[in-house]
């Protein structure tokens, strides 16, 4: 975890660990399928330093989408895609912009 601006950020890695000590299962063809299709944020980009890349950080309420889609597909059995946007959806809705 990283404090950008006075807010807790997340490493991919981290991420996982968080939503995995939580008892849901992740992994990356999924993560990526939900950013392909909207349903989690890119990540904010910070760059390391020359031939060190870029390091990708998500924020504490992207954590808490990401183990909100996790727990409806585990907890719902959800297979359809169609079916599991509706919770970003319903997220952005009740809690507001700053959530997505």
């Amino acid at each position: 975890m990283k404090l950008i601006d006075g807010m807790e950020w997340y490493s991919k890695e981290e991420l996982f660990a968080e939503v995995r000590g939580r008892g849901l299962v992740i992994y990356d063809s999924l993560f990526e399928e939900w950013q392909k299709y909207g349903m989690m944020p890119v990540s904010r980009r910070e760059v390391r330093g020359r031939k060190k890349g870029v390091s990708g950080w998500w924020s504490r309420d992207h954590l808490e989408l990401l183990c909100t889609l996790c727990r409806i597909k585990q907890e719902q059995k959800l297979s359809s895609l169609v079916s599991q946007c509706n919770v970003p959806v319903w997220v952005w809705m009740y809690w507001g912009r700053a959530m997505g």
